[in-house]
């Protein structure tokens, strides 16, 4: 295309720049002379010649102006099909967290209420201890007056703990208080999973827990035992689950200030801690 149209212009250009020398210096009759060839072909150069240049360089210009045209489209027709991807992945990761929010609220309306109430019992169920009557079983019996007391009496008194961390073989009190929270944990792990979906379902789970400092459905304040676990975790330096209950559960992140339950599990946390180190440095 661009050959054919350099020669269209190329012989319009020749043919009137032949007829304007015909008409101007000579006429029809071909001369013998080769001076006159001579000054025909310098007047052809000079005319034709130039005009074939000029003619390539328009050609050439038009042919980028064209390329550009087609690069600016192309890149033009990229960029909105990088729009509609972008689009589109947006609309899958909108409609998975669309999904994973409705799952979370068909499993938590489904099961939450059972987990709620395994919980309540469990906080009532006595925890037996893994312990002969001469050691750690006949101090709670002394302490308590029975020889299970039940996880809500356990929790309501760290100091007991507190002196057992020191007294007792380490595996026996970290096994017993792992036994006590145990239900605590699954429920703080629950809740804070399902937060971490929709933060919007604290509502949801105020009515059971007291999360919003509001009245449960039993009157009861059972973010006191979340606390109470935080405060422990704290002492044991499980900085992810204890960052998970400062964000979706508004819990503090350090209770060492404060002269209460939840300062004395983190000071228990902090001696279980302070043994496994310990042991650790021992056995090198």
């Amino acid at each position: 295309m661009k050959n054919s149209l350099v020669g269209v212009l190329m012989a319009v250009a020749a043919s009137i720049f032949v007829a304007a020398y015909v008409l101007k210096f000579g006429s029809l009759n071909t001369s013998n002379d080769p001076g006159d060839w001579a000054d025909f072909a310098t007047y052809l150069s000079g005319t034709v010649g130039v005009s074939a240049v000029v003619a390539t360089l328009i050609v050439l210009v038009r042919t980028l102006c064209q390329q550009q045209e087609l690069l600016n489209s192309q890149e033009k027709m990229l960029n909105k099909q990088a729009e509609q991807i972008s689009l589109a992945e947006n609309q899958i990761k909108d409609e998975e967290v669309r999904r994973k929010v409705e799952l979370a609220y068909s499993n938590t309306v489904t099961m939450f209420p059972y987990m709620f109430e395994s919980f309540i019992k469990y906080l009532d169920k006595g925890i037996f201890p893994y312990a002969d009557e001469d050691g750690f079983a006949k101090e709670l019996v002394s302490e308590f007056g029975t020889y299970s007391p039940t996880a809500r009496e356990v929790i309501l008194n760290p100091d007991f703990v507190f002196r057992m961390v020191s007294e007792e073989p380490g595996e026996i009190i970290e096994s017993y208080i792992a036994r006590v929270f145990a239900r605590v944990e699954v429920v703080f792990e629950y809740v804070t999973k399902c937060l971490k979906v929709d933060e919007g379902m604290k509502d949801y789970f105020s009515i059971y827990l007291d999360l919003e400092d509001d009245k449960n459905i039993d009157n009861e304040d059972y973010d006191f035992y979340f606390r109470c676990y935080q405060a422990l975790l704290i002492g044991l330096e499980d900085r992810e689950s204890v960052c998970k209950g400062s964000k979706y559960l508004d819990l503090s992140d350090d209770f060492s200030s404060a002269n209460n339950e939840f300062s004395k599990w983190q000071k228990v946390g902090e001696a279980i801690e302070r043994r496994i180190e310990d042991t650790q440095i021992n056995l090198i």
